[in-house]
């Protein structure tokens, strides 16, 4: 009766099976139905999630039996849970979007799915040049003929479920994971959008390696320029250098694809100021142009933060004024991964990696050993609860001047300099650069526990340093930072709380 009525009304029969309303005593006559049928895409799914939603009446031997497949794998797709990928279906009257239910085994099959599917061969030796040796198996919802579907099998394989959410593929896909063009991509493209989904197709990537990158477990590159009186053109030039630095250590790496991806564009990825002006210490309670620079700077994390928000992100951070760069660090924390950069003959070279949890902890780890610095009292007065802290790493000895500006101040003054590579800090050595982070970072807590109530800051050193200078100061210490024109002037306080950290 009813592979009768599968034969006679098609439609009818799938509905009678989704709203399990077959007599029990016809349920055997499904069995058949797999044997005869196995092309059919959407009544081998429709007959599997029959069983599945209704295990009482599943019997894994007949279930092998009609479909070839081992008891064993049988057993596995009806006791564990698909991936679940989009695949768009077009041609010049129709398009849709179908989904393949991919499950992984740990039993062997030679079958990969019930239509036989010879080129779903080539993702198995995919798996296998890629180390994973597990099998697996598809169903699909829909019917088709084309082979445009392989690239979102594979990509089940390699991605996350969450990611599997929000995408579809499209495109061929051989052994060696090298993507092919298909057919009917601008109606593909619309019917994706349509179901609120992001299609990734030839157009996009050359090869699977590509989309693991960007969609895989591992980290992505994030590239963020902090420049100042530069037109749209220069900043575009500079993103691009930066990002030509990063795919020395990540090929795939490339800002077209990050917009592709991502929706993250150039504009998202620059911070560009005009000449930030002088302000006054009352100033600071206002929302100076310092603070609502160093506000964008949040704002525009938080924006690409939230785009690829269960991913590691590695942000590569350059910037241009080396005081706003330390309020920046502040901002930023010493959570979040980072690369740091240093620009020098129109170049951007990575002097500090901070990637992971372990790499930040080396610029905050309190150290009695100072050797790369030379510290002493520029100022002292007996009693003195305010310290002017001059950080001098840079070509500028800023020493002469702090003390100008503080000789009728009530304050101590401390000079910092490097004994050695003062200005000219050698860019190859990265372990060079994060210990002076942290040799100063480690003055100014001994400092700190003195009488030291406020400390008042400026800083001469290349912007890297003090970006990373400012993630590990943080909050801990109350002060006030100066930057430099004609003569220092106050910029932001520390303790300020628009600009503390919320990453």
């Amino acid at each position: 009766m009813i592979k009768q009525l599968y034969i006679n009304n098609r439609k009818v029969f799938l509905k009678t099976i989704n709203e399990d309303t077959i007599p029990d005593k016809y349920i055997y006559q499904l069995y058949d139905l797999l044997s005869d049928y196995p092309q059919d895409n959407e009544l081998t799914f429709t007959v599997y999630k029959f069983f599945d939603r209704n295990p009482e009446y599943l019997d894994y031997y007949k279930f092998s039996k009609s479909t070839g497949l081992s008891v064993q794998v049988v057993k596995e797709i009806f006791n564990s849970r698909p991936k679940r990928v989009y695949f768009p279906l077009a041609n010049q009257e129709y398009s849709d979007i179908a989904s393949a239910y991919v499950f992984s085994l740990r039993s062997k099959t030679k079958k990969f799915s019930f239509s036989e599917k010879t080129d779903l061969k080539n993702i198995k030796k995919l798996l296998e040049t890629k180390g994973i040796k597990n099998d697996f198996f598809v169903l699909f919802d829909k019917n088709f003929a084309q082979r445009s579907y392989l690239l979102s099998v594979a990509c089940s394989l390699f991605l996350p479920d969450y990611v599997l959410n929000s995408y579809a593929f499209t495109g061929e896909i051989n052994s060696e994971g090298e993507i092919f063009d298909v057919g009917f991509i601008r109606q593909k493209e619309k019917i994706t959008e349509e179901k609120g989904l992001r299609l990734i197709s030839p157009k996009d990537v050359d090869h699977i390696d590509e989309i693991i990158y960007y969609l895989g477990d591992k980290p992505i590159d994030i590239p963020f320029l902090q420049l100042s009186n530069k037109t749209e053109e220069e900043a575009l030039i500079s993103i691009e250098k930066l990002s030509e630095k990063i795919r020395e250590k990540s090929p795939f790496f490339d800002l077209k694809k990050l917009e592709k991806f991502f929706n993250i564009n150039r504009e998202d990825l620059l911070l560009i100021t005009g000449f930030l002006p002088q302000i006054s210490k009352e100033d600071l309670k206002e929302e100076n142009e310092w603070i609502k620079t160093i506000k964008t700077f949040e704002e525009k994390l938080k924006n690409i933060y939230s785009k690829i928000s269960r991913k590691k992100r590695i942000l590569h951070f350059a910037g241009s004024v080396s005081s706003l760069s330390f309020g920046m660090g502040i901002k930023f924390g010493a959570k979040k991964p980072v690369i740091i950069y240093h620009y020098q003959a129109d170049e951007y070279f990575p002097v500090m990696d901070l990637s992971d949890d372990e790499k930040i902890r080396q610029i905050k780890q309190i150290k009695n050993q100072t050797d790369l610095l030379e510290v002493k009292y520029l100022k002292k007065k007996i009693g003195s609860e305010d310290l002017a802290v001059a950080v001098w790493t840079a070509s500028h000895n800023p020493f002469g001047d702090v003390l100008k500006y503080c000789e009728n101040k009530s304050c101590d003054v401390v000079g910092i300099k490097l004994k050695d590579n003062q200005g000219n800090l050698p860019i190859s050595d990265k372990k060079l650069w994060v210990d002076i982070v942290n040799q100063i970072y480690s003055v100014l807590n001994n400092l700190k526990n003195e009488r030291y109530r406020r400390f008042h800051f400026f800083i001469s050193s290349p912007v890297a340093v003090s970006f990373a200078l400012g993630m590990s100061v943080g909050h801990f210490i109350n002060g006030t930072v100066y930057n430099k024109n004609n003569q220092y002037f106050p910029v932001f306080e520390i303790e300020d709380s628009r600009i503390r950290s919320i990453f």
